[in-house]
């Protein structure tokens, strides 16, 4: 999540190639955390694309 929030412009699908892992899996993470700690991911207006 750090790196989604610290690179300007950054997509999902561009993270998840750099990574090497599918964007679907990088996004199911993402959403378990924010489900985990939803306070501390309210201050991202999107947080999940679609």
């Amino acid at each position: 999540m750090a790196l989604y929030e610290s690179t300007p412009g950054a997509t999902y699908k561009g993270i998840a190639a750099d990574l090497g892992v599918s964007r679907g899996s990088l996004r199911e993470w993402v959403l378990r955390m924010i489900r985990r700690k939803p306070e501390e991911w309210r201050h991202m207006a999107n947080p999940v694309e679609p």
